[in-house]
């Protein structure tokens, strides 16, 4: 089914949110916090972060402990992910460092992303994706398509229909 729309929602006093009900079943249980691209904290399902892991644990094999440059950007991508606990009314706490990183005070949304869910500080938002900046991400998903497109017509065999 996949993740679409958006809920806007505010940290309680506290600094926890819940993830929107509308998005829960879909979700699981079990899910991990990424920061983002554009300031923004991705919400991964369990089978997701899983990827992410075996994604990291890929780049670490071969690599010796005296690799600096390696081992700094393996940290960096290690530390970039969370899995919060949420307790018995969903509420999970936003550590400090993710809402650094999103810029997030207390009103934020939560997005809908397909495969995933984003989190973004409501000011965040509205500059990136309400703002007009629009238009050039439509342009960008436009070229996506088309290069899509162009890559099934090189295959062989991408005019034959089943």
């Amino acid at each position: 089914m996949g993740f679409y729309g958006n809920h806007s929602l505010q940290l309680d006093e506290k600094g926890r949110m819940r993830i929107p009900a509308a998005y829960r079943d879909e979700l699981g249980t079990g899910f991990a916090l990424a920061k983002g691209p554009d300031g923004s904290i991705y919400v991964l399902s369990a089978e997701k972060a899983a990827e992410f892991e075996s994604s990291l644990e890929k780049l670490l094999k071969g690599r010796t402990l005296f690799d600096a440059k390696a081992q700094l950007a393996i940290n960096a991508m290690a530390e970039a992910i969370d899995y919060p606990i949420p307790d018995d009314q969903n509420r999970f706490m936003l550590k400090a460092n993710f809402k650094r990183h999103a810029s997030i005070k207390k009103d934020i949304y939560v997005t809908g992303a397909v495969d995933k869910l984003a989190i973004w500080s409501a000011e965040r938002y509205e500059n990136v994706l309400e703002g007009g900046d629009f238009d050039k991400l439509m342009g960008v998903v436009d070229a996506m398509l088309s290069e899509d497109a162009k890559i099934s017509e090189d295959k062989p065999g991408a005019d034959i229909k089943e």
